[in-house]
């Protein structure tokens, strides 16, 4: 079984995850604390914010597939906006959609947070790790500098757990293709 790491926990990231669980070894490392890149949630004093990305568009047959079960949940919903455009010189008009926009519900970072719960005996998530620039070493391996490490949290199949990353904070990738 080959081993994967996954940079970010975003709606991209979440996909491929999803989609290799259980086909190799996964491991995502996320910068932040929480889960949803750019689909992220900030609560503060009892509100819940969400920032960044408004909606998300489903276009590839893949991401309408791993939608599938979102959508069967009610994890999703289509987000019917009331737009109207105003230009000087022009009369307001509707702004029609040419496909259809979704959102996550009951908020934006709650998609990529459930389907990684989903998936979460197969795969490692690493919280709180900054990667810096990922350096080539041959064709197999690369060196990835873990930037800071705020105190990383590993979740995985075993519960919460505090790991340790090493006195330098590199992460060594070995790949048995070619590394591009």
């Amino acid at each position: 079984m080959q081993d994967v790491l996954i940079i970010g926990t975003g709606m991209a990231a979440t996909a491929l995850a999803s989609k290799l669980a259980g086909k190799a070894r996964v491991t995502l490392i996320e910068k932040s604390r929480g889960f949803g890149g750019r689909m992220a949630t900030r609560r503060r004093e009892g509100f819940e914010f969400d920032h960044g990305a408004q909606f998300f568009t489903a276009r590839s047959t893949e991401f309408k597939q791993f939608l599938a079960q979102p959508v069967e949940r009610d994890a999703i919903q289509e987000w019917q906006p009331r737009l109207t455009t105003l230009e000087a010189g022009r009369e307001p008009y509707k702004r029609e959609w040419f496909e259809p926009h979704f959102v996550a519900t009951p908020s934006m970072n709650s998609l990529c947070k459930e389907s990684l719960k989903a998936v979460e005996n197969h795969v490692d998530i690493i919280l709180g790790c900054e990667v810096g620039s990922i350096e080539k070493i041959d064709t197999r391996q690369c060196s990835l500098p873990l930037a800071s490490v705020r105190q990383a949290v590993r979740f995985n199949a075993r519960g919460l757990r505090r790991i340790r990353l090493g006195a330098k904070r590199r992460a060594l990738c070995t790949n048995r293709s070619a590394f591009y």
